[in-house]
C-alpha cells in the first residue's frame, strides 16, 4: 500500500507498521498503535487510516486516535478500506463491504463513542460469499473509479457512482389467515 504521495505504508506480520516517507522510516508496533492484528492500512487525505482486529486507528499530527469495537462492533474484521473522491470511505470486513461518509469518519475520531452512519452490503445485497479473510490487499479502487473487492469465491466489483438501493420496502398482501385453537 501507499499513501497519497506514493510513500510505502507496508505491515509487518500484523504487529507492526513501516511508513518510509523518502529515505527516513517511520516505525509503530500495535502497542503504539493501540490496534492489535493490524489487519489494513490506508493512506487517507487526513492522515494514515490502520485497521486491526479490536479496531480503528488514524495517525494524524504526530499521534494515533482510535476507534474500539465495543463503540462500533461494525468494525471487527475490517481487512482493508478505500476512500473515493466522492467522499466515502469504504472497508471490507468479515461480514461484507461498509460505506460511510469520510466526513463522518473524520468526525468520530474526535467524538469516539459517538455512532457513525454506515451501511452494510452483504450476500442479501448480492455479494456471491461472505468477504476473503486472508492477508493482503483486499479493496482497491481502479483508474475508473470502480471498487475491487474479494469475497471467499470470487472477485466482485462496483461503481460506486451508480449505486442505488431500493429503499421502498415490497407491499406485503396475507392472503389466508387461519388460526387453530
Amino acid at each position: 500500500m501507499v499513501d497519497r504521495a506514493g510513500n510505502p505504508l507496508i505491515i509487518l506480520d500484523r504487529k507492526a507498521i513501516t511508513y518510509i516517507v523518502g529515505s527516513t522510516a517511520h516505525g509503530w508496533t500495535n502497542t503504539k498503535i493501540g490496534v492489535s492484528g493490524l489487519t489494513g492500512v490506508y493512506g487517507a487525505a487526513e492522515g494514515i487510516l490502520v485497521a486491526g482486529g479490536d479496531g480503528l486507528a488514524r495517525w494524524r499530527n504526530g499521534q494515533f486516535e482510535r476507534l474500539a469495537i465495543a463503540d462500533h462492533p461494525w468494525l471487527r474484521g475490517v481487512r482493508g478500506l478505500v476512500q473515493t473522491g466522492s467522499g466515502d470511505t469504504w472497508m471490507v470486513n468479515n461480514t461484507g463491504l461498509l460505506k460511510l461518509k469520510t466526513a463522518d469518519l473524520d468526525r468520530a475520531f474526535s467524538q469516539p463513542r459517538a455512532p457513525i452512519p454506515h451501511d452494510l452490503f452483504d450476500e442479501q445485497d448480492g455479494l456471491s460469499s461472505r468477504m476473503q479473510r486472508a492477508d493482503g490487499l483486499q479493496i482497491d479502487r481502479g483508474g475508473d473509479g470502480r471498487l475491487w473487492f474479494l469475497t471467499r469465491q470470487s472477485v466482485m466489483r462496483i461503481d460506486p457512482a451508480n449505486l442505488a438501493r431500493n429503499a421502498v420496502a415490497p407491499p406485503v398482501a396475507i392472503q389466508i389467515g387461519r388460526a387453530h385453537v
